[in-house]
């Protein structure tokens, strides 16, 4: 397993998203939530259609206990992907979100009412690598 990530809500609980091989499957993005003492909430492990390597890269939480996890995901006959997930406060995957995105690597997330941001770098429209963002509306999720 392999941590790469984590974030801290209001509430004093901690988000840690990474990467963790299953026991039928590739790399899996592993996440995970604890209290504000330590003890494990919930863990979710999210293997995308491929069943190939997917990887958490960065988090961020959310209002009313939740979180976004950004990562990448081997895609199906379409290279990698980038993938957003949500999870609420349960641990419940309420959204999730994949793009080709031309081997993107996600390096940090923020969350600011109804609108996400996903920063990283990867390849861009000519071939060339550069910086990506992606702005995502999450009204009505």
């Amino acid at each position: 397993d392999l941590a790469l990530a984590a974030a801290l809500d209001r509430a004093g609980n901690v988000f840690v998203t990474g990467s963790s091989t299953g026991r039928a499957t590739s790399l899996d993005i592993l996440t995970v939530k604890y209290s504000p003492v330590g003890e494990t909430l919930w863990t979710r492990r999210w293997n995308g259609p491929a069943n190939g390597d997917d990887r958490g890269w960065c988090t961020v939480a959310a209002p009313g206990g939740g979180c976004f996890v950004a990562g990448t995901s081997a895609g199906s006959g379409v290279g990698e992907e980038l993938v957003v997930l949500a999870y609420d406060a349960a641990g419940t995957l309420t959204g999730s979100y994949r793009r080709e995105a031309g081997e993107a690597r996600p390096t940090g997330m923020a969350l600011d009412g109804d609108r996400l941001l996903v920063a990283g770098h990867g390849r861009v429209e000519d071939g060339s690598r550069g910086f990506l963002l992606f702005d995502f509306s999450i009204s009505g999720r």
